[in-house]
């Protein structure tokens, strides 16, 4: 078995500056990989062009002692369409929805915490369902070939939310601090953030690199 960087942990890193632009993806692509499964995490396929991806490390019944167990985040559970111990589950949104706009911006890095900002505008007219609510996920980027993945990944580190969103208010701000996980490879932290519904059909997305500078 290979060791990962997320296996072993490690001090948080200082951010290089840099310039990173907003990404408005036309498809999310979730996979729920389990974290018996080893074999899953080195799948080769690829999602569509366009898409912004999650890639979720489902806890599994074994704990600390599955292969995966030390990526896995208990909201996955949670999200997961169903249980599959030997094989990635995914789910693909068409982000498709008029009259919604989300954009996520992150601010610096301070004790292991990173700001973050979710802005959902929408028209009003019945675009954002009652009961939507928003998400903001940290995850880390992993190029192909790195961690022992043949592919891209977008490994998510940590999800705050639900976050509530008032359909009477067109523009709705949600400004937080999230804990950044252990072991997460701080130049590879991007952001990525969504609107969904009560059914969890995902309305719109945005993602974003970290490190862009301080919100102000």
């Amino acid at each position: 078995m290979q060791t990962h960087r997320w296996i072993l942990g490690g001090p948080l890193l200082a951010l290089a500056a840099g310039t990173a632009l907003a990404q408005c993806p036309n498809r999310l692509v979730e996979r729920y990989i389990p974290a018996d499964c080893e074999a899953c995490w080195r799948d080769a396929a690829v999602p569509p062009a366009g898409s912004a991806v999650l890639d979720w490390i489902v806890p599994s019944a074994r704990g600390d002692a599955a292969p995966l167990a030390a990526a896995a985040l208990a909201a996955a559970t949670a999200r997961a369409p169903r249980s599959a111990p030997d094989a990635t589950l995914e789910r693909r949104h068409a982000l498709a929805a008029r009259g919604v706009d989300v954009r996520v911006e992150d601010g610096p890095i301070l004790n292991g915490y990173l700001g973050v900002r979710l802005t959902v505008r929408h028209d009003g007219r019945g675009s954002l369902p009652e009961g939507a609510v928003g998400y903001i996920a940290l995850v880390e980027a992993l190029a192909p070939g790195e961690e022992g993945s043949p592919v891209e990944r977008r490994l998510v580190r940590q999800l705050a939310g639900p976050l509530t969103l008032d359909p009477m208010r067109k523009d709705v701000e949600h400004l937080l601090a999230v804990r950044i996980a252990v072991g997460t490879r701080i130049d590879g932290l991007a952001v990525i953030g969504w609107v969904e519904t009560p059914s969890r059909r995902i309305l719109a997305a945005a993602a974003r690199s970290a490190g862009c500078g301080p919100i102000e």
